[in-house]
């Protein structure tokens, strides 16, 4: 996920128990549109704001259909919960008419959801929302695979000014889990060929 703060660097994941609960009570809530679909719940813990993304990926497709929320973290810091569970209501409501407009297959209604962070309030808070299409598991291999590479192989392909997440648009999981294991392949050859090389007094004689 990409942070609506420009600040929000250093991240902590929400507990795996609370993103399990969310998720298992929008199986239970929307189980009538979701079948034969996997439903991704994702949180983000920053200094100043926390983000929560609730993703729908159909089986068989690449496509996932993110609704993303973010909210600056209150000062009184026993308020996190009860602020968090007014976001996780708010976007029920932006769900509740996603499904009612059968959003899956709805790409005219699609259009009309943000894209970028737009601020809205209900009656106690201002959240931020934006709508994605970005796939968790590509954006996780990406994230990995760019961590792992060194400055020179950046470079070569060209990624050295992107994240993972414009870098993981590129390509679908089946191509992305290619390039990962050609490089892996190319270093492992790489270190093979340095240690069977002749040294320089090989080449003397």
């Amino acid at each position: 996920m990409q942070p609506r703060r420009t600040d929000s660097k250093k991240w902590t994941t929400l507990p795996k128990d609370y993103l399990e609960n969310v998720q298992s009570t929008l199986k239970t809530q929307y189980a009538k549109h979701l079948k034969m679909t996997d439903v991704i719940v994702e949180g983000q813990v920053f200094e100043r704001e926390i983000l929560v993304r609730i993703g729908f990926l159909p089986n068989g497709r690449l496509k996932q259909h993110n609704f993303e929320i973010a909210m600056d973290v209150p000062e009184a810091k026993d308020q996190v919960l009860t602020k968090l569970s007014g976001a996780i209501d708010f976007l029920g409501s932006i769900l509740n008419e996603f499904f009612e407009k059968d959003g899956f297959e709805n790409s005219e209604y699609e259009e009309t959801l943000p894209v970028l962070w737009k601020p809205l309030s209900d009656k106690k808070d201002v959240f931020h929302f934006q709508y994605s299409t970005i796939n968790s598991k590509l954006e996780s291999m990406a994230d990995e695979w760019l961590s792992q590479q060194n400055d020179d192989l950046v470079q070569e392909l060209g990624v050295d000014d992107m994240d993972a997440y414009s870098f993981a648009e590129q390509y679908d999981a089946e191509t992305l889990e290619k390039i990962i294991e050609l490089k892996k392949m190319e270093k492992s050859e790489a270190i093979d060929h340095s240690d069977t090389s002749p040294t320089n007094k090989d080449h003397l004689h």
